[in-house]
């Protein structure tokens, strides 16, 4: 992926400006996005010098730039977010992940108007909530609390423009049974039926919502996003759809917990359980995916761009192929615009709830370590399956809490990073931050390695049509 976004970058921002009406081409966090990216792992950007404490063996560490295409600092994204979550916010509680996606026909304005955007998972939140709601005032309980932790994505497994929602609920409510003490009440999942009804509802609304944004004359694009607006619509077709003969879409599956209308699709079938921690942060980690996992791309002998799918469609095509170029359209398409969160709380999650700092004592490691105290004091005590009510710090949940990269490889891929490669037993530790440009190109040229990033291929002119000698003269 480095060596094709370096090799033609430049030709389709260039491109981009050539069939822009006032020559501005792509908006400018685009191409700040790409060229963070290819400055991401460069030894001649800047680095760490580790040691180990044991044999003095030194390695470098290359910055990374925390950009929003790069997969590598995307994964590091998602494995922190998801650890987060499970550490520090979500609850002991059954989780369960809904996912709605929307026609193709609003899937460009759900991409290119951020208000509709969020407005739509606004729409589905609001009508789930009250769902849970009006089941748990079935069984007694007077005002429960509803929260959500949701995902937007921007992109499919084709590597399409295809704006969905990935939301993380919990299955059931939370209610205060005194103040200041919330407690957690399971409720049975969706049945089929219930599916069916709320993606009614959701369709119905989310419609309405999109025919006041057409009526809406300040939602007019500024000449930035006209530039833009090509590469969403190529990235926004449903490109190598399958046909049955006559014309016909191969229908989809039935699944449980799935319900299709016209386009809309509402699927609420995956769920952890209560105790599965380990599966709740995985289930995490896919809605907070990048847009591309870069091992599975290829280049073909004819030098175009192959990405092998995660599984086979229902044809049994088991990648997509495309020139370079296209890809790094597709890029820039996919790349989301500046201050647009894609992560959302929502309901007793979000931060401003004030009801969010009552969920520490309903974490699990907070119930193990209240449980290990009572058992030093009470020696024939047995631990109890009723919630107890434990007593804590007031010390508010965290806002964020960043790990340390070490850290996260170890809990993603059981990689002990700072293990010395030449002693056993050894550990390195960071010793100097370089980012002298001087600096950087005496310890590279020292060491032999290119004090300079590889050269971003400059733009080069449209092909041009060959014609014959014959035709010629």
């Amino acid at each position: 992926m480095h060596q094709v976004v370096r090799e033609h970058v430049q030709t389709v921002l260039a491109g981009a400006e050539e069939r822009s009406e006032h020559g501005i081409g792509y908006p400018a966090y685009v191409a700040k996005e790409f060229y963070r990216y290819l400055d991401c792992g460069q030894l001649g950007r800047g680095f760490c010098r580790l040691v180990c404490r044991d044999c003095g063996h030194e390695q470098l560490l290359a910055f990374s730039c925390k950009g929003r295409l790069c997969p590598s600092c995307t994964g590091r994204r998602m494995a922190e977010t998801a650890a987060h979550l499970v550490d520090h916010l979500l609850p002991r509680a059954p989780y369960r992940q809904w996912v709605l996606t929307v026609p193709w026909r609003i899937r460009l304005r759900l991409a290119s108007d951020k208000a509709l955007l969020s407005q739509a998972l606004s729409v589905l939140l609001r009508t789930v909530f009250a769902f849970q709601r009006r089941r748990a005032r079935r069984l007694g309980i007077t005002k429960p609390l509803c929260g959500a932790v949701s995902f937007v994505h921007r992109f499919n497994s084709l590597l399409r423009l295809s704006p969905h929602y990935h939301s993380f609920l919990p299955d059931g409510v939370l209610y205060e049974v005194e103040p200041g003490q919330l407690v957690f009440a399971e409720l049975p999942p969706p049945s089929d039926e219930d599916i069916t009804k709320l993606l009614l509802r959701i369709a119905t609304r989310i419609e309405q919502l999109v025919a006041l944004h057409a009526d809406d004359s300040s939602d007019e694009p500024d000449d930035e996003q006209r530039a833009l607006a090509s590469s969403l619509a190529e990235a926004a077709q449903p490109m190598g759809q399958t046909r049955l003969p006559g014309g016909l879409y191969i229908p989809t599956p039935d699944k449980p917990r799935c319900a299709h209308l016209d386009g809309y699709s509402l699927h609420a079938d995956v769920s952890v359980a209560a105790d599965d921690r380990t599966g709740l942060e995985r289930l995490l980690r896919y809605g907070a995916r990048p847009a591309l996992a870069q091992h599975r791309l290829s280049l073909t002998p004819a030098g175009n761009i192959r990405y092998r799918l995660r599984k086979a469609g229902f044809d049994g095509r088991s990648h997509i192929e495309m020139a370079p170029e296209d890809f790094v359209r597709r890029l820039a398409a996919l790349i989301p615009p500046p201050w647009l969160n894609l992560t959302r709380f929502h309901g007793v999650f979000a931060s401003r709830s004030k009801h969010r700092p009552l969920l520490r004592p309903l974490l699990p490691h907070v119930h193990l370590a209240a449980a290990s105290a009572a058992s030093t004091t009470a020696d024939d005590a047995e631990p109890s399956a009723a919630a107890v009510p434990v007593e804590l710090s007031p010390d508010p949940l965290p806002k964020h809490i960043r790990i340390a990269w070490a850290e996260l490889l170890r809990r993603c891929f059981a990689v002990d990073a700072l293990a010395c490669p030449r002693c056993d037993g050894g550990r390195m530790r960071l010793v100097a931050t370089i980012k002298d440009p001087d600096v950087i190109r005496k310890i590279l040229g020292h060491l032999g390695l290119p004090g300079q990033p590889p050269p971003i291929a400059p733009a080069r002119a449209p092909p041009q049509m060959r014609f014959d000698d014959d035709l010629l003269a």
